[in-house]
């Protein structure tokens, strides 16, 4: 499966939004828009078959999720094991006629923290860097003991704060 088109992923939601527009979590001042979409080798899913999928975070008036597309096959509620240079993370598959299977995980459920799309934006493009830093020349890393970041961990490291592993680690 190829990945597909950042508008096409668009398209899709932008179609969500108008059934979503009705109900008490859709925030107005927000719109749909997927951030960063980028291919990544496959590598980077050990669920993964075929050569690349695309990456990005997806921000709409109702949610914001890490966004993974161009999967080849799956089951629909299945987790997909996405692994980045910021952590491994685990995203719920879905399919769709016109993308085939994608997996999403939630990084924001309540859009009402953002007064506007500038801030939503910011906010994702803050995840984005956390997620997919780009490493060092001179840094190795060991890709022997994988770790899944939590949800919370991801917030913690955008407020600047340290994870409860890092804490435990360090005995604070």
């Amino acid at each position: 499966m190829s990945i597909p088109a950042s508008e096409q992923i668009e398209q899709l939601y932008h179609q969500a939004a108008e059934r979503m527009r009705f109900l008490s979590l859709y925030h107005e001042p927000l719109s749909v828009e997927l951030l960063g979409w980028q291919a990544l080798p496959a590598a980077n899913s050990p669920d993964q078959i075929g050569d690349e999928i695309g990456v990005g975070v997806l921000v709409t008036p109702w949610c914001m999720n890490l966004l993974a597309a161009g999967m080849s096959e799956g089951r629909v509620g299945d987790n997909w094991l996405l692994e980045l240079p910021g952590g491994n993370f685990e995203l719920t598959l879905a399919h769709d006629e016109q993308l085939g299977f994608y997996a999403s995980g939630s990084l924001v459920s309540m859009m009402q923290q953002f007064d506007s799309m500038d801030a939503a934006r910011a906010f994702a493009w803050q995840a984005l860097e956390l997620v997919m830093p780009k490493p060092p020349e001179t840094v190795v890393q060991d890709k022997a003991t994988p770790t899944l970041m939590s949800r919370r961990g991801l917030f913690r490291s955008l407020a600047g704060g340290i994870t409860s592993e890092a804490s435990t680690a360090t005995g604070s």
